[in-house]
């Protein structure tokens, strides 16, 4: 028996399974969030949750022969929590444009261009929010996450003077490597460094002017991903995002940087329903999640910087 239009667009969307990984492949601070492992599956449950280190054992000193060693409770890890938020679309499949691409291969064809499109939107979408501070729904942003002053996942920087960024410079002048040095150097501890510096196109664009006569080497990583241009600096990649700001410079360790994902909305594509009154299906497709930091003090930016 052969399929209908309603079920072909049923079981297409079951199978069609990558749209997640595509839109976090999409832009480089996405893809290096995802490569880094730090899209973190949560199951569930009212907030999102993760645990965050706000002091420093105190226990620990040098001793005498019959010294003794401090027994004191030690109040180091507390919670960080923040709201879900929901990204969300849909996909309009109309019947009369079924039965003009007749036949199985075609609707999954004009099926396919439809979901690429919402892709597209959804993905820039995210890279721009990824890049602006919270308003309304929206989820967190990296100047959330990377200020000196405002208080983030519950937590204020007058209770934890660590919950802040340890390098948040907004100087009005030409870029200059000294300033990039001075970033990652603050939030930089030991081996515990930037890995990815994220670039607007202006000073990226300044950078790539300032090392010209040096070799430049791309990184590997965000390469295969098809960010081919990259430069480095120190052991960070710098990368050119269009979705930062045109005088800003980001600093980020992303081993404290998580994109919290809820278990099963990963991008989750709903059953196709006929719209009430029209002959139209109707597919969501929805994202549950948030950007979080465990540790805001390693997170640095240059702002107000020019080429």
């Amino acid at each position: 028996m052969a399929l209908t239009y309603s079920q072909i667009v049923s079981t297409t969307l079951k199978n069609y399974t990558k749209l997640f990984d595509n839109i976090f492949k999409k832009y480089p601070l996405t893809e290096k969030l995802l490569a880094a492992g730090k899209v973190d599956d949560q199951d569930g449950g009212e907030k999102i949750f993760i645990p965050i280190e706000y002091a420093a054992n105190d226990t620990v000193g040098w001793i005498a022969k019959n010294g003794t060693i401090s027994t004191d409770p030690q109040e180091i890890i507390t919670g960080a929590e923040d709201q879900w938020r929901i990204l969300a679309g849909t996909v309009l499949f109309n019947d009369l444009e079924g039965m003009q691409n007749r036949g199985s291969k075609a609707i999954v064809k004009l099926m396919k261009a439809k979901i690429k499109n919402l892709e597209k939107a959804m993905t820039k979408n995210l890279a721009e929010s990824l890049h602006t501070a919270q308003t309304g729904q929206a989820m967190n942003g990296l100047p959330d996450i990377v200020s000196t002053s405002g208080d983030l996942h519950g937590i204020a920087v007058s209770d934890a003077a660590a919950w802040a960024s340890a390098y948040a410079n907004d100087t009005s002048e030409p870029l200059a490597i000294i300033d990039m040095a001075t970033a990652y150097n603050t939030v930089s501890d030991g081996n515990d460094t930037v890995d990815l510096i994220d670039s607007s196109q202006t000073l990226y664009e300044k950078y790539e002017s300032l090392v010209q006569p040096q070799l430049r080497f791309t990184d590997s990583r965000t390469a295969d991903a098809g960010f081919k241009q990259n430069l480095t600096y120190k052991s960070a990649v710098v990368v050119l995002d269009k979705d930062c700001d045109s005088d800003r410079m980001y600093f980020l360790n992303t081993d404290y940087l998580y994109i919290v994902a809820m278990s099963g909305r990963k991008f989750h594509a709903f059953p196709a329903v006929q719209a009430s009154n029209q002959i139209n299906d109707v597919v969501k497709v929805v994202f549950y999640g948030n950007l979080m930091c465990s540790n805001r003090w390693m997170q640095g930016m240059l702002d107000g910087r020019t080429a």
